[in-house]
Order: structure tokens, then C-alpha cells, then sequence
């Protein structure tokens, strides 16, 4: 797995968490959550082993950007996916 959140795979994009839209985001800002996702799953549909790595990292530092996570507590997200 490479990114810190989770891989986006198609058996698994339903246990996706984001956040509910919030006004204070900018509209480009909520439509990424959308279109990564998109991009993710119509790759994993059309090549289960396509290499989505790219666009999941953008997810997972958007996540933390969102939630404001320092970088020792995006470590710690990191180091606990990794098992």
C-alpha cells in the first residue's frame, strides 16, 4: 500500500471517510474529492493492478491538509497502515 489512508480499490471505496462538505472549502477544493476518486476506481475497473499510487498519495495529503494534521501525526498515520 502507498498511500497513508487507504488504498482505493473498488471492494473497498464504499469505507472511504471524507469529511462532510464543508462551506468553508473552496467548490474546486470539494470537487477533487470526487474526481480523484473517480479516477482511482475507473483505473481499478479497468486494470485491477494499475498504479493508482500518484493520485491516492494527492488524496491522503489533501486528507491531512483538511484536517490539519502535523507532520508527526501524519507519521503516525503513516507508520499504522503500514502494520
Amino acid at each position: 500500500m502507498c498511500g497513508g489512508l487507504s488504498r482505493v480499490i473498488p471492494e473497498n471505496s464504499a469505507l472511504l471517510f471524507f469529511p462532510p462538505d464543508r462551506h468553508d472549502l473552496h467548490p474546486m477544493e470539494r470537487m477533487w474529492r470526487m474526481v480523484f476518486v473517480q479516477r482511482i476506481l475507473a483505473a481499478k475497473r479497468a486494470n485491477p493492478v494499475a498504479d493508482t499510487s500518484a493520485w491516492e498519495r494527492d488524496i491522503d495529503e489533501r486528507v491531512y491538509r483538511l484536517y490539519g494534521l502535523t507532520a508527526e501525526e501524519m507519521k503516525i498515520v503513516e507508520e499504522s497502515v503500514r502494520g
